[in-house]
């Protein structure tokens, strides 16, 4: 790596003294050496100069584009990391619903006495205990029964008058 920029240093020391040695003879004797050539090398030296111009240009809109391209690709890795947590969390749904005991569950005898009666007491029933509704008789009710019990319609409550602001209430 050291010779060929060792290599790349000499030859371009050597060019440029070649072109000061060039133009220097050119001075002392009055005369232009390859007119036509020197005319293509200008136009290509203007071409190379607009062109390092340009590359400036872009050169220092370079760290906004960059801010620009990593907000893009965090974006988009946030996106994909979402994703694959999302297929994550339902893979493990599913490995949990194949795995759990839930779907085919099959109650065990207890061990308890006290258990063991009420598990008995419940198989005597006729009806599972969610359904039972226990109904009471209905006996006709005398007229005496009937005016004793509290009337069940809610009573409207009046409201208050509003009194003229000079007027005070006294309470008795």
């Amino acid at each position: 790596m050291f010779i060929v920029a060792l290599v790349g240093f000499l030859a371009s020391l050597i060019a440029l003294v070649g072109l000061f040695a060039s133009k220097y003879v050119e001075l002392h004797r009055g005369v232009v050496v390859a007119p036509a050539i020197r005319e293509h090398a200008d136009k290509e030296a203007q071409k190379i100069k607009i062109l390092f111009f340009v590359m400036f240009a872009r050169v220092e809109k370079l760290p906004h584009d960059t801010l620009v391209f990593s907000h893009f690709l965090i974006h988009m890795s946030a996106l994909v990391v979402a994703r694959l947590a999302r297929m994550a969390e339902e893979g493990a749904h599913r490995i949990a619903d194949r795995v759990s005991h839930k779907h085919h569950f099959e109650r065990n005898e207890s061990n308890s006495a006290f258990l063991k009666t009420i598990s008995e007491h419940k198989s005597t029933l006729t009806a599972p205990a969610s359904s039972v509704h226990v109904e009471l008789p209905l006996t006709p009710m005398s007229a005496p029964q009937l005016e004793s019990m509290p009337e069940k319609r809610p009573q409207m409550r009046k409201k208050k008058e509003s009194k003229p602001a000079g007027e005070l209430e006294i309470a008795s």
